[in-house]
């Protein structure tokens, strides 16, 4: 039997908690700024009475900096409600309910639906902003706020229903979590209504202080959707996100992202059923397609409707291809789509920069060991950087903050430039010591990065050289020479990170559970 070792664990309450934070976090500061930075203006409304308090839009999407905080919490906190969902619907159906089990099971499939679309719907209306498209936020607003309701109502249906099945009785955690859903969502629902009364008992009489009430209640609906959530803490509470993998001799070999109980035992974990389970290849196609799709998109889109404007420098000569900064981030609907696929491809970057690490380390380097080991942290730091860069630099545009903007590309470039370097080193270094051979695969990766990397700084040079010369003398096309560089910097920076599908090839993300509960039968 091989040897199981971890490359990365976190138990799954503290990423819970860390999910639920971002939004909880970023809405209490967005409304702290508003009332003290801009106060007048959030409060302000076509009745022209006084008001206290801002409305969410208004805190979270009318002034800087508070629109750039919650861009940036929605976009780390996005990805893994996705991920939420799909276990929540593995959770439940491990149960068997009985006769009416396949009602049971559709029930279970329309609530992870409305958990999906509910957060698509929450991430959507955070990057089309009313001032973008009032149409589309308007009716993401409502599409949030209807499944958001009857995902909470299904969520205590199906929770009741499979915990007391078949004489079941519920332990002292489940009950509490079943309390705690069921109160939250009767609350949550009762202030949604309250404020629905508040604003048009505003927009009808325009009477002193009623839109204040109205924005208090868009808080509590808010935080208690948030705890609604939460709850997952008590329902994997014995769990952890673990990235393991067996190894034989020196070739890891078969590591799995899962959620499991504390032991990582083989025995155990061989007898736990899967709540979710992907090959970690359609894993990494997502991850690296989102960002590719997107600039595909951006500049296909630019160059059809906003040809001219996308184009047009100060020179004023003939040019043919936007710039990435003017495809993804100067027109609509293309900074939208470019902000929201960024959104859902930055949190698993930052869980991939993690198992990275461990990865690097589990190669036994003896001989400069130290120096090993602080570049494979520098590496991983780098990567960490050069993603929180980009998250960064999508939701703060050079139109919104152009320093700021500036700042965070040529953080961005550099710390790609570095990792890239350094990755190369490493795994070399490390697939190579005390005379190792690598393997087929491990080649393949190897000449893949190496290959990446030398093309995309070559490249990235003459960006940078095209971008001088244009600036210098205003010649026909060199802006389009640019503009052709900068899209390969980019493609070439998505097919460097894609490797990692090569290094993982025999993973799977799955997140794993006890197939049967540890509770009382009547």
């Amino acid at each position: 039997m091989r040897r199981q070792q971890a490359l990365f664990n976190v138990n799954f309450s503290l990423l819970v908690t860390v999910v639920a934070l971002l939004p909880l976090l970023g809405a209490l500061t967005c409304i702290v700024l508003s009332i003290l930075l801009n106060f007048k203006e959030s409060t302000w409304t076509h009745c022209r009475v006084a008001n206290y308090l801002p409305s969410i839009s208004s805190a979270i999407g009318g002034y800087a900096p508070q629109k750039y905080i919650w861009r940036i919490c929605i976009a780390l906190h996005a990805a893994p409600r996705f991920l939420f969902a799909f276990s929540y619907f593995g959770y439940y159906t491990s149960f068997h309910v009985g006769p009416r089990n396949t009602l049971y099971k559709n029930l279970a499939r329309l609530c992870v639906f409305l958990h999906v679309l509910e957060n698509t719907a929450l991430v959507t209306l955070t990057y089309v902003s009313s001032t973008d498209n009032y149409a589309v936020h308007e009716n993401m607003f409502i599409v949030f706020m209807v499944c958001s309701e009857g995902y909470m109502l299904l969520s205590c249906i199906l929770y009741k229903w499979s915990h007391e099945s078949n004489g079941r009785v519920m332990t002292k955690s489940e009950v509490r979590s079943y309390q705690y859903k069921k109160r939250l969502f009767v609350f949550n629902l009762a202030m949604f209504l309250t404020a629905v009364y508040t604003f048009f008992r505003h927009e009808w009489y325009c009477e002193t202080g009623v839109y204040s009430i109205f924005a208090l209640c868009e808080y509590l609906v808010v935080f208690s959707n948030i705890a609604f959530h939460y709850t997952a803490k008590y329902d994997f509470s014995d769990q952890q996100v673990l990235l393991a993998g067996e190894e034989s001799g020196d070739h890891p070999k078969e590591m799995v992202l899962s959620l499991h109980p504390y032991t990582i035992d083989q025995q155990n974990m061989e007898k736990e059923k899967a709540l979710f389970r992907v090959h970690f290849s359609s894993l990494s196609n997502v991850v690296a397609g989102l960002p590719f799709f997107a600039t595909l998109f951006c500049v296909a889109w630019s160059v059809y409707f906003n040809f001219e404007e996308s184009t047009a420098t100060h020179c004023r000569v003939p040019n043919y291809l936007p710039s990435i900064s003017a495809a993804i981030g100067g027109y609509i609907p293309q900074r939208n789509v470019w902000r929201i696929c960024i959104a859902l491809h930055a949190f698993p970057r930052f869980l991939i920069a993690l198992a990275y690490f461990r990865f690097h380390m589990q190669f036994l380097v003896e001989k400069w060991r130290k120096l090993y080991s602080t570049l494979a942290g520098l590496c991983t730091l780098l990567h960490v950087v050069e993603n929180f860069a980009l998250v960064v630099l999508t939701y703060i545009s050079s139109l919104d903050d152009r320093e700021i903007h500036e700042s965070m590309f040529v953080l961005f470039m550099v710390t790609s430039e570095v990792y890239m370097l350094l990755t190369c080193l490493l795994y070399r270094w490390g697939h190579t010591v005390g005379g190792r051979k690598m393997t087929p695969n491990e080649i393949q990766s190897y000449h893949y990065k190496l290959g990446m990397f030398v093309s995309n700084f070559i490249i990235f040079m003459m960006a940078v050289y095209m971008y001088f010369r244009h600036n210098w003398y205003c010649e026909s096309g060199v802006y389009t020479g640019f503009a052709a560089c900068e899209y390969l910097v980019v493609f070439t920076n998505i097919a460097f990170h894609y490797t990692a599908r090569l290094d993982f090839h025999d993973q799977y993300l799955s997140l794993k559970g006890e197939s049967h509960r540890t509770s009382k039968t009547a």
